[in-house]
């Protein structure tokens, strides 16, 4: 399961349909569907606000489970791409250790 996967899922489980969350993302339902058929990867900017749309935790989204330390951290403080991506690299490798 990858994000667009995960995307749908919440979306889902919370009775959404993808023209209600493009709304409130200001995006096309085209675009969610495209994420959600996973041609194309919503920014970070954008998962954030989907985590908080559909309650859902931000590690869920990226890396399909609930590690609400670290992760949910990372959202309170909105975090640039450039350091999430540092802070991406490094949880990686901890994880292949």
């Amino acid at each position: 399961m990858n994000i667009g996967n995960r995307i749908a899922k919440l979306r889902k489980e919370k009775c959404v349909t993808q023209q209600q969350l493009a709304d409130k993302l200001f995006v096309t339902d085209k675009t969610i569907s495209n994420w959600e058929s996973n041609r194309t990867e919503p920014d970070l900017e954008t998962i954030i606000r989907i985590s908080e749309i559909l309650e859902g935790s931000i590690g869920y989204l990226i890396y399909g489970y609930n590690h609400k330390n670290d992760i949910e951290n990372e959202i309170k403080i909105k975090l640039s791409k450039d350091e999430f991506i540092i802070i991406e690299n490094i949880m990686k490798k901890m994880l292949n250790f």
